[in-house]
């Protein structure tokens, strides 16, 4: 250090002393600035509030494509060898049948769309709201209603929807003509059929639900009918004439077979 400099500092000193006490603070910030220290430290202050604003920024777009994945991802529900029980965003019930599966996107529900797909057979219990229908897709067929129980039961062959109470509009995925079926109604579409048709109500439709098929002095031709389509077999007997009274088992084939020979004393033939 040269006597010039030494001098400078010295000039510096005085000038800032005061008698009792040294004004360090503001002589430390006239030192800083002519070292050019200021504005070393203001640009790394500002360059730690950039990259905190960047963080909040990214912070805040996370949340935001966080809530946006929640309300338009699509939900699956897939029973397992049991009934599953379940309740859509709107309140409506649903009961599956084993392995059946049923999507849907819940933003869906929130914006008055409420569309779900099924593969298999469903019950629902819809919650009544006219300003947003309720929809149901299979691969084949559509069934659209307001605030109705019904259930609908795709198989390898049709579809069938079935009303226990209210109104429902039955189509073809492809065709807007349908049926409208009402209280205890049921129609069935084949794959490939433009439109529905109505048929005869099946006698336990909700057996698969229910566990138990219930008969009183039912023609054994309409038992058998029944059972072959709920179990996909052909089952016949040589006195299809005869009439039947009794609460069987759904699930157990053999067992039901077993029970209707027992009571009629026939022979029933896969």
């Amino acid at each position: 250090m040269n006597e010039k400099q030494k001098k400078r500092e010295l000039d510096f000193v005085v000038h800032y002393y005061q008698e009792g006490r040294l004004n360090g603070h503001k002589a430390f910030r006239v030192w800083s600035s002519r070292m050019g220290l200021d504005r070393a430290v203001r640009f790394r202050r500002m360059v730690r509030y950039a990259v905190a604003a960047c963080l909040l920024l990214a912070l805040g777009a996370s949340v935001f494509v966080y809530q946006w994945w929640q309300e338009n991802r699509s939900v699956e529900l897939v029973a397992d060898t049991r009934l599953q029980v379940c309740r859509l965003p709107d309140g409506t019930t649903v009961t599956l049948s084993p392995h059946a599966t049923l999507s849907y996107s819940p933003g869906d529900f929130k914006t008055g769309n409420r569309a779900v797909a099924l593969k298999g057979t469903a019950y629902f219990e819809v919650t009544h709201n006219p300003a947003a229908p309720f929809s149901v897709t299979t691969q084949y067929a559509q069934v659209k209603v307001l605030g109705t129980r019904f259930q609908v039961q795709e198989t390898g062959r049709e579809t069938r929807a079935w009303v226990r109470d209210g109104r429902v509009l039955f189509a073809s995925s492809t065709h807007s003509d349908g049926v409208v079926l009402t209280r205890g109604m049921e129609a069935v579409l084949p794959h490939g059929a433009p439109v529905p048709r109505r048929v005869t109500p099946s006698l336990n439709p909700e057996a698969w639900r229910t566990g138990t098929f219930v008969y009183t002095d039912t023609p054994l031709e309409e038992v058998l009918e029944e059972l072959s389509r709920y179990y996909g077999v052909r089952l016949t007997a040589m006195e299809p004439d005869r009439r039947l009274t009794a609460t069987l088992p759904a699930g157990d084939l053999d067992r039901t077979i077993h029970m209707i020979e027992t009571t009629l004393n026939i022979r029933i033939k896969r």
